[in-house]
């Protein structure tokens, strides 16, 4: 009885190692095959890119492409820079094509670019099988793209007004008031622009690109005598919310403020940009101290510096300082 369970045993045991050979040959083989075949699509990706990189070369160097000269040798070695590994037999085609159709062959030599004429590059080559049992197979891959020729860097240009950060082409102190020279309510301050800026640095609130005045009022702008000079800045725009800026109007006189009144409040002031005319503009409201000064001397002129959050659609921050030509208020 024992004699036959070992035997039994033993039969299983051979039964078990043949279906396991019998399996892995099958599985190897399936194996091998993905991998075979994995390697063949990877090979064609190649060969699409490598075609692909000899006519965006050959779009620019195409006048002896098709005659075996320099510019054929460079895309031929732009062609074989993407193909490698398992690849044999590898050979490129190269030839300009009328951009009208049918599009038949022409001379490269001969293209007219104004006709959108065609540049098209073909690769082929034989996919070299992995081991004996794997034949070697034939691939292509063709690419056309449009001739455009080597660009001409002499006529680049690059639009100034673009490219240049914006400026500030105007100061005036204008009066709105009462009397000449004092700084009091209805008083502008404006400031023009080389170019539109972000009205959003100036204002949160405010419209990027809006040629169309925007404004908020409850601004404070606060007069502060310091030495010899009167400085005007804004510190206080409640309904820009998330920010307000401006900069620094320096008067460069001490003449427009009492000694005994050296900070001075222009409540309820108003604050506005024009789009169109890039010109940003403070009406001073009601001062908190009634004995504003009157300057007499005409030679005084201000200065304006602006904040640097300023900025326009590029993101420069305006340039420079700004000047008055006239006298204050």
């Amino acid at each position: 009885m024992m004699a036959t369970c070992r035997r039994r045993s033993h039969d299983e045991a051979g039964a078990a190692m043949v279906e396991f050979a019998l399996v892995s040959i099958v599985a190897f083989l399936l194996m091998f095959g993905m991998f075979q075949f994995g390697l063949v699509i990877l090979g064609n990706s190649a060969g699409s890119n490598a075609a692909r990189d000899g006519a965006r070369l050959g779009i620019i160097n195409y006048a002896t492409a098709d005659t075996g000269g320099a510019s054929y040798n460079e895309i031929v070695a732009a062609v074989q820079k993407n193909l490698s590994g398992n690849v044999s037999n590898l050979s490129v085609t190269v030839k300009c094509l009328n951009g009208t159709p049918p599009l038949a062959q022409v001379a490269c030599n001969a293209v007219v670019l104004t006709r959108s004429d065609l540049i098209e590059v073909k690769a082929s080559w034989n996919h070299k099988g992995f081991g004996p049992f794997m034949p070697s197979v034939s691939r292509s891959s063709t690419a056309r793209m449009v001739i455009t020729g080597a660009p001409d860097l002499t006529t680049v240009t690059t639009p100034s007004t673009m490219a240049a950060a914006p400026a500030i082409t105007s100061l005036v102190l204008r009066n709105g008031g009462t009397t000449a020279g004092r700084m009091e309510s209805n008083d502008t301050i404006e400031v023009t622009f080389s170019k539109q800026v972000r009205a959003s640095t100036i204002c949160s609130v405010w419209t990027d690109g809006n040629t169309t005045p925007q404004s908020t009022p409850g601004v404070t702008a606060r007069a502060t005598l310091s030495g010899t000079t009167t400085s005007i800045a804004v510190t206080g725009a409640p309904n820009c919310l998330t920010g307000y800026h401006f900069g620094t109007l320096n008067l460069d006189s001490k003449d427009f403020l009492d000694k005994n009144n050296d900070v001075v409040n222009f409540t309820n002031s108003d604050m506005s940009y024009d789009g169109t005319t890039h010109t940003l503009i403070i009406e001073l409201g009601t001062p908190d101290a009634p004995a504003l000064l009157t300057t007499e001397d005409d030679s005084v002129r201000a200065s304006f510096t602006p904040d640097s959050f300023i900025k326009d659609s590029a993101g420069n921050a305006v340039s420079g300082t700004g000047s008055s030509s006239s006298k204050q208020f």
